[in-house]
């Protein structure tokens, strides 16, 4: 019973090293090469997800390529898979031993990006090279452009790199059929993407999964005849989602704003004998009489008394000596005979002007808010002209989210203020 319980005891023991950071770096010695293998596409898997999220698709890519190295080489090495990795020759352990740190390196942090993705491609190259020697198999040990550039407008043509291209019979399957690739050399290959199937998986939200079959050698001969195998693959592209952003603008507007109102004004005291006299009703100060609407405008203004007075009266507008900044008041006045005193004296009366005045005065207002949805073509939003503060709220497809206020320029699109448009430009994302 004891041993019994030694055995269950050191068995967790064992798995629990396995599952915990004490062998997370490592590969298994013990393990099989396939296992080994996964582990590591594991940590590739992760690392290009990592850089596309951060946008940066150089690394991306150089994983992606990785990939494909170590998927060329399970599919060379069949009969390896099922090995014990401690028992492949040397210089194959100490290979992906070396890619395995590498990889564990990357996941815990990305210092350059340049220098990282070139350390990927070295080390896997030295995989990709270990195929080559003296075996005269076919096999696809990368491709171009694993991640579509959103500008693609047309069918793509992918180049296929490998060795012995001209002998596989290369064929992929598009739209359910499967069609043979032009082979350019020994090689290199051509795979055309249709546009329509980028154009959908853009839509989607979805990559393109393009599958590919061709022949190998498998190491056996009959009589003198090498044998063949068929190789089935995936040729994974990942693409950028067809909707680059969501856009909120907003902004204050300042301009002048009319004010108005009904005023009386008192053009002051008439006096005089047996004559006309005109006088100026002003408006209030820093306002105008509203005469905007030039002469409909006169019916909104009428002479008005504005006090006492004898022997005179309020007559009329004059509007040819009348202005927005005065109008002028014709009154009447005559003579006053006072017999019991015998002597004449002035007539008089108070006159003045009743009509609209206004002014414009400072305002400020909300502007209307605009939003909508961004491809990756340029958006032009128009803005009045009085606008004089903006704030522009971008959340890419990234999820990052940005607040812009001036024209401003990043690594995935430029924001340009031009007359009464803002522009944004989304832009190629580097690494492409």
């Amino acid at each position: 019973m004891k041993q019994k319980e030694k055995k269950w005891f050191l068995g967790i023991f064992l798995t629990f090293l396995l599952v915990t950071n004490f062998a997370q770096a490592q590969i298994v010695e013990t393990a099989t090469t396939k296992l080994a293998l996964d582990e590591i596409k594991s940590g590739l898997s992760d690392i290009v997800d990592d850089a596309m999220n951060r946008v940066d698709y150089t690394v991306a890519k150089a994983a992606i390529e990785a990939l494909s190295v170590i998927d060329a080489w399970e599919k060379a090495n069949t009969n390896l898979l099922n090995t014990a990795f401690n028992r492949l020759d040397a210089s194959t352990q100490n290979m992906f031993r070396s890619a395995d740190a590498l990889v564990q390196k990357t996941m815990d942090k990305i210092d350059n990006s340049l220098e990282t993705a070139q350390n990927i491609t070295n080390d896997f190259n030295q995989i990709a090279e270990s195929l080559i020697v003296g075996k005269g198999r076919s096999f696809i040990s990368r491709y171009s452009s694993p991640v579509l550039s959103p500008f693609i407008t047309r069918d793509k043509i992918i180049e296929i790199t490998g060795v012995n291209l001209d002998k596989s019979d290369l064929k992929v399957k598009i739209n359910g059929e499967y069609i043979e690739v032009p082979i350019v050399g020994p090689t290199k290959a051509n795979l055309t993407i249709p546009f329509e199937m980028i154009k959908m998986a853009r839509a989607n939200g979805s990559n393109i999964i393009i599958e590919v079959k061709h022949l190998t050698k498998d190491g056996n001969k009959f009589l003198f005849f090498p044998r063949y195998k068929e190789v089935n693959r995936e040729l994974i592209f990942r693409t950028l989602p067809e909707q680059f952003a969501t856009y909120e603008l907003t902004g204050i507007r300042k301009f002048k704003k009319e004010k108005k109102q009904n005023y009386r004004s008192d053009a002051g005291r008439f006096e005089g004998k047996n004559k006309e006299i005109n006088k100026i009703a002003k408006p209030l100060e820093d306002w105008q009489w509203d005469l905007r609407n030039g002469e409909s405008s006169r019916d909104n203004f009428k002479v008005v008394s504005t006090g006492g007075g004898e022997k005179g009266r309020c007559q009329k507008i004059v509007w040819n000596e009348s202005s927005v900044n005065g109008i002028s008041v014709n009154a009447r006045v005559d003579q006053i005979k006072e017999l019991h005193k015998a002597r004449i004296k002035d007539g008089y009366c108070h006159c003045g002007v009743e009509g609209p005045i206004y002014r414009m005065i400072d305002a400020s207002e909300d502007m209307k808010s605009i939003s909508g949805n961004l491809t990756w073509s340029d958006k032009y939003i128009s803005i009045p002209n009085d606008v004089v503060s903006w704030v522009l709220k971008l959340k890419l497809f990234t999820g990052e989210e940005r607040i812009i206020t001036n024209s401003d320029a990043a690594k995935l699109f430029e924001v340009i203020k031009s007359n009464n448009n803002i522009v944004i430009k989304p832009l190629e994302p580097k690494g492409l």
